[in-house]
């Protein structure tokens, strides 16, 4: 089960293209959290939580949801970020989670996408941005 959490786009992007690969289920955490629905998830395959990074870290909201969830079947998860530069410390904050969780760490990966963060970052026009999403396709 691919369950995504995303800002702008760019990790739902990925997560559904993760689904289509895999032919596994895709559900979104923003319809959950947004109506304050507490969920419980079964998947018989890993699960992959897919996220923007915020700071260095996956979207705090997002690790907050997964903290709140009930998980059963495979124990195995896998993290994909979703990131217009460096993961930075994702990969031990996701460990960590799992720690927490009772997941297996299979590992952390991250996606390079277009830039989104208008505070203080200028966004690529739009060429650049579709180079970008079409070079991350293979990852």
């Amino acid at each position: 089960m691919i369950v995504y959490y995303t800002g702008t786009g760019n990790s739902r992007y990925v997560a559904q293209m993760l689904a289509d690969i895999t032919n596994d289920e895709c559900v979104s955490a923003n319809k959950y959290m947004k109506n304050k629905i507490k969920a419980s998830m079964n998947s018989d395959k890993p699960y992959i939580f897919v996220s923007p990074v915020y700071v260095s870290a996956p979207a705090r909201v997002f690790t907050d949801f997964i903290r709140q969830l009930e998980f059963s079947g495979d124990k195995r998860a896998y993290f994909v970020m979703t990131c217009a530069g460096g993961q930075g410390g994702c990969p031990e904050y996701c460990r960590r989670l799992c720690e927490e969780k009772g997941f297996e760490y299979m590992g952390t990966n991250q996606i390079t996408m277009p830039q989104n963060y208008l505070v203080f970052f200028k966004t690529a026009e739009k060429a650049e941005c579709e180079e970008i999403i079409a070079a991350a396709k293979p990852e």
